[in-house]
């Protein structure tokens, strides 16, 4: 019988939620314990789901019954919690971005392989059923030679999202806007399914927010290293919201997917696809708090699960995650030095 991984949430904000719910669904999985910094909000917690409540990092690291942690903190201090669980012995599983700091997210894929515990990164549209299509069919070569792909994310957050946490909006605990936050999900998926990018030339700017000193708009024109083109598009200033959309255009047909449901399949000799059932609509119009991140974030515990389990590497590993953190690094990079920038694609 496979051992159950008892995982510990480590912050307790709005997303943990969506975890919590993920964990209990998942066979194999089972919820231990809470952390927070502020006790109240972890016994909360903890009373509700009937766990065990801590405040102390260090005394949750040292318990026998915690088998993974999930970090939930501010995106600039993942690298950090997550080194701690490692070199405890703990499996590490991560919100998106895996760090805003490329040498500590490098450093957190180094301490975990060291440690021989198993690293995974939240990209969960990469167990989207329209994903999970595409990949297979490019994987299979139906699409041709990928000439073209782009993501967009044209949301809308107002005001008070930024305001809501001292750490939102800002660089030194966000990392970014638009991009690391909010655009990074399908700019994962971008380069799932095109390869690396070789070179980016981008621009960012803050237009439609106050108070914050990341980009809400953001733009990248890209080369992969396959010899195709591509385009980037983050904004949060989108009124009132719109979709997601991932364009992968080939020699021999092309994919269009909006919030998550294939809205175009033009493939030689082939009938239309359609699948449905997408949860980007939500996320949109800045309604986190009651988004249903649906069945796809199951499906991505249930590979964490299997791969902790099984002694193998989850499908978005930390090598993985540091992908997109990159190519995102490298568009502020461009944007701040009006030059383009090529890149080392250091996780390969």
């Amino acid at each position: 019988m496979r051992k159950e991984i008892k995982f510990a949430i480590v912050g307790c904000g709005t997303i943990a939620t969506q975890h919590i719910n993920a964990i209990l669904k998942t066979p194999g999985a089972k919820l231990a314990a809470v952390y927070s910094r502020k006790i109240d909000k972890a016994e909360k917690w903890a009373h509700e789901y009937g766990v065990q409540a801590f405040d102390d990092y260090e005394a949750l690291l040292q318990s026998d019954g915690i088998d993974a942690v999930v970090i939930l903190t501010p995106s600039g201090t993942h690298a950090e919690f997550g080194m701690k669980a490692a070199e405890a012995g703990k499996h590490v599983v991560v919100e998106k971005p895996i760090d805003i700091n490329l040498e500590k997210a490098k450093a957190l894929v180094e301490v975990c392989e060291k440690s021989g515990v198993k690293l995974s990164c939240i990209f969960q549209h990469r167990f989207d059923e329209a994903i999970i299509r595409l990949k297979e069919a490019v994987d299979a070569g139906e699409l041709g030679q990928l000439n073209f792909g782009s993501s967009r994310t044209t949301w809308y957050r107002p005001q008070d999202y930024y305001d809501s946490g001292e750490w939102r909006g800002t660089r030194e605990l966000d990392g970014g806007g638009a991009l690391m936050n909010q655009s990074i999900h399908y700019i994962d998926l971008l380069l799932y399914i095109m390869g690396p990018v070789e070179e980016v030339h981008g621009y960012r700017a803050t237009r439609g927010h106050e108070r914050i000193d990341v980009e809400d708009i953001a733009v990248a024109n890209m080369k992969f290293a396959s010899g195709a083109l591509g385009i980037i598009e983050g904004n949060t200033a989108a009124f009132p919201g719109f979709n997601t959309e991932l364009d992968i255009f080939g020699g021999a047909g092309s994919v269009r997917i909006r919030s998550d449901e294939i809205a175009g399949w033009h493939i030689k000799n082939q009938e239309t696809v359609t699948i449905a059932g997408g949860t980007s609509a939500a996320n949109a119009k800045g309604n986190t708090q009651t988004a249903d991140y649906g069945p796809s974030f199951s499906r991505q515990y249930a590979d964490i699960v299997q791969a902790f389990q099984n002694n193998t590497e989850p499908l978005v590993s930390g090598r993985e995650a540091i992908r997109a953190l990159e190519v995102i690094l490298a568009i502020y990079e461009s944007a701040e030095s009006g030059k383009a920038i090529k890149l080392r694609n250091t996780a390969l």
